[in-house]
């Protein structure tokens, strides 16, 4: 497999990463790092893995087609009992690489590696003792290698398969690197082939393996400039229908893709559509709602204000009713005449208090006064006064005190009277929305009946 195409230093994959039929390729990186769990994974096409290795979480997995060592020797501190598994098609590194295991680090852990290319040559050790090189790469038939630290003790072993696990991200890192192989087919054919041919490994497919090693027989004929013309041709044409088979099968995923995304989109517009409807009615439901409660709100108020201004005026109505009578003329000269009495009482009462003072004045010093008794006092010698209209004074005192009373009750528990018509001020109508107003409905307020 012809592999003077490919780079061989960390700059050189990290140009090929940033290719533009590269970075067109959609979902090539993912990271996750959860430090409270003590996890995380990295997946990426290029991957500087210098800071991670040196002191990872308990449990770290890398995901890359190439990962790279940017110093040349890296002291390695993990966790006690920490799991690194690293799979990556190429190691790469502008020149040797040392791991060295701290002895802390080195008490129990260990390092899993699969790696198809070694571009640098790669060594482990324990704080400088106990160095043992990692066998992988094209010259060697390993694909794997597990490095265990126990007890400060170093040991290695590899395996020639994948111990395949079909998790979703190591899933997502195999599509990505398919997809690399079959934007680089033509462009990139040993990058290409080396990408199919850890692929293939990786997931153990015979048949990926035997298409893979069809292929490069196929591409080593047609790069043969000994063959003959018909070989040429015919590898071509083989290569030719691969490739045709390959657009064929990508060809149709789109247009299934294609179906099952217009479908998703149809679905989500029409309920969009319905949603946008339902909110429509339920927004002109709410005004229409808010308009009557509004309009509801002012009836009742406007009612409740005509109620009670009737109920005071139609009680007043009563009482000056019942004090005038049949007969206006008349009763009205009895309450003037009553008003005189009541004059004419307080008037007496002032005498009889300016005698009664006159008379405690002139007491003798002996026990013999005389003051007038209850039978006597008839307001004819001016040192008493008629017992009529004391009398009189103190009814109409007390008749007033009975009309406050009733009048009390009447504006605590008097019904309106209807058709009256009344001017109604408010105090706050910028409040009140009147345009909608037809008509107003007053309720009692504090310690007042509502109606």
């Amino acid at each position: 497999m012809p592999t003077d195409t490919q780079p061989k230093t960390p700059s050189g994959w990290q140009t090929y990463a940033t290719m533009d039929q590269l970075t067109q390729i959609p979902a090539t990186a993912d990271e996750n790092r959860d430090e409270k769990a003590e996890a995380e994974t990295y997946r990426k096409i290029y991957l500087d893995g210098t800071d991670i290795i040196k002191q990872p979480l308990s449990d770290c997995h890398i995901y890359t087609d190439v990962l790279a060592f940017t110093q040349d020797e890296i002291i390695l501190s993990p966790g006690e009992d920490t799991a690194v598994e690293i799979n990556a098609r190429v190691l790469t590194a502008d020149q040797p690489v040392h791991l060295n295991m701290s002895k802390a680090g080195a008490k129990s852990c260990y390092i899993l590696i699969y790696a198809a290319v070694v571009d640098q040559p790669i060594r482990f050790s324990i704080e400088g003792s106990q160095m043992i090189p990692l066998e992988l790469g094209v010259e060697s038939d390993n694909l794997g290698a597990e490095i265990d630290f126990q007890d400060g003790r170093l040991s290695v072993s590899y395996t020639t398969k994948h111990d395949y696990d079909a998790t979703p991200v190591y899933q997502a890192f195999l599509d990505t690197q398919l997809r690399i192989a079959l934007t680089l087919f033509w462009s990139k054919p040993a990058i290409a082939m080396s990408i199919c041919s850890y692929v293939a490994k990786s997931t153990f497919s015979a048949d990926q393996l035997a298409a893979e090693k069809t292929f490069e027989e196929q591409y080593q004929r047609f790069q043969d400039k000994g063959s003959q013309v018909a070989d040429q041709k015919t590898a071509w044409t083989a290569m030719l229908k691969n490739a045709q088979n390959q657009q064929s099968t990508r060809l149709d995923v789109q247009v299934q893709t294609l179906a099952k995304y217009q479908h998703a989109y149809n679905t989500a517009e029409a309920c969009s559509k319905q949603l946008s409807d339902d909110n429509e009615g339920l927004r002109h439901a709410q005004d229409t709602f808010q308009n009557g409660l509004l309009a509801w709100k002012n009836a009742q108020i406007l009612k409740a204000v005509l109620g009670i201004l009737s109920a005071v005026f139609g009680f007043a109505s009563g009482v000056a009713s019942v004090c005038i009578g049949d007969n206006p003329v008349g009763n009205a000269t009895t309450v003037e005449d009553a008003i005189d009495e009541v004059k004419k009482a307080e008037e007496a009462s002032e005498k009889i208090i300016f005698n009664a003072a006159e008379k405690v004045v002139s007491l003798p010093a002996g026990d013999s006064v005389d003051i007038s008794n209850l039978e006597n006092i008839s307001g004819d010698d001016g040192t008493d006064t008629d017992t009529s209209l004391i009398t009189s004074m103190a009814a109409w005192d007390d008749w007033e005190l009975e009309c406050d009373q009733q009048m009390e009750w009447a504006a605590d528990d008097a019904e309106p009277t209807p058709f009256t018509q009344w001017t109604i001020t408010l105090e706050t109508p910028e409040n009140i929305d009147l345009s909608t107003l037809g008509k107003i409905q007053l309720h009692w307020a504090g310690k007042y009946r509502p109606y």
